[in-house]
């Protein structure tokens, strides 16, 4: 049962190209703007990886000679948290945490559905319990075989198996936290330079991401909060300049993102359970268990 005095965030992610509805920029604006809270630059790792895409990484591949396609650059595992909900992993895909919007500690046990047909109640369970992890497919209400990996803690070292093959293995360790192969060598790793700087190694070349006061300057994008904390900007790098990508704004009817067009989507948080809509269109509900 949800609290009559639950608190009701409006989330509004602009993505380009979602459609041509647009935010009501004028009821937007008509309400006060509520101020952010403080970056936060903090190193983690989501096995998880239950996010909603504010801005995916895409990549060109062949399909054949002459013919190529894109497809969606995989999520990293590791990564950082921004605060005020945000998430960029290694990979530069940008996104917002579901679990940290519905105030869920990844530390705890938990259980939560995705609905993707509310109608028919078509969706994914996600449960951790203890040092599991499961997801289970549902298809017109009725439950399917449950997938369950393990999460093994070795010294500094997590694991995460499935039928005791290793899924992925982090380490933290001092001022660095990596992922490693099946040989436990570094796969890609973050090293922590100073609270506000850390540099990401183990590849060809290494990347930098730092907090300066109003802003994080991130490997391609730059993400900066007014000086009255009402307003934050996500920026694209382009060579020596920025192009904006999305404003964030927060008022007493919620939390939005939107583009330059003003195209976007909302996600509707409640005390036990938020909505995802894509320009007025129901995407799915997440649920608690």
């Amino acid at each position: 049962m949800i609290n009559s005095s639950r608190i009701l965030f409006l989330l509004y992610l602009g993505l380009a190209g979602l459609g041509c509805a647009t935010l009501n920029m004028h009821e937007l604006r008509k309400n006060p703007s509520i101020a952010f809270e403080p970056f936060i630059l903090q190193p983690t790792y989501d096995l998880l990886m239950l996010r909603q895409d504010v801005i995916r990484q895409e990549t060109t591949v062949m399909i054949s000679d002459d013919m190529t396609d894109t497809e969606e650059v995989p999520y990293h595992v590791l990564g950082f948290r921004l605060g005020n909900g945000l998430f960029i992993d290694l990979n530069d895909n940008i996104g917002i945490d579901l679990l940290t919007l519905m105030s869920i500690s990844r530390d705890a046990n938990y259980e939560v559905i995705k609905y993707s047909n509310i109608s028919l109640r078509n969706g994914r369970r996600y449960v951790r319990k203890d040092d599991r992890l499961c997801t289970q497919r549902i298809i017109s209400g009725d439950q399917r075989r449950m997938r369950c990996t393990d999460l093994v803690k070795k010294g500094h070292r997590v694991q995460q198996l499935r039928n005791q093959r290793v899924l992925h293995t982090i380490s933290r360790k001092d001022n660095t936290l990596a992922s490693l192969n099946d040989r436990l060598r570094i796969k890609d790793q973050i090293l922590k330079i100073n609270d506000r700087n850390f540099e990401e190694g183990a590849r060809r070349r290494k990347r930098n991401y730092q907090l300066r006061g109003r802003k994080v300057d991130l490997p391609r994008h730059i993400v900066s909060i007014s000086r009255d904390k009402t307003e934050i900007k996500i920026w694209k790098k382009r060579g020596k300049r920025q192009r904006l990508a999305f404003t964030m704004m927060k008022n007493k009817d919620g939390f939005f993102i939107y583009n330059r067009q003003g195209r976007g989507m909302q996600i509707v948080v409640q005390e036990e359970r938020c909505v995802v809509y894509r320009n007025r269109n129901l995407l799915y509900e997440l649920v608690k268990g």
